[in-house]
């Protein structure tokens, strides 16, 4: 059995704490965009008819949003 000084838990602890630093919401746009864009011009490529093109893009941008303000939003502070 291995045993755990409580330093090591303090460590441990402070490994599992969130690091991560919150993208904004203007680079998950600017990702989103050139996705969009890559795939809109795939399917030109293919021959896919404009009216589609512009139904997936559109339902793309939805979804971009949905995804970028739910990721960069910030967490509720307790009052």
């Amino acid at each position: 059995m291995v045993r755990v000084r409580p330093r090591d838990r303090t460590i441990r602890h402070a490994a599992n704490q969130n690091w991560k630093v919150p993208m904004s919401f203007g680079i998950y746009l600017v990702g989103y965009v050139i996705l969009i864009v890559g795939l809109a011009l795939a399917a030109n490529m293919l021959n896919v008819p404009g009216q589609w093109i512009g139904i997936g893009a559109l339902c793309l941008v939805g979804i971009a949003i949905v995804h970028g303000a739910s990721s960069t939003r910030q967490k509720d502070l307790p009052s």
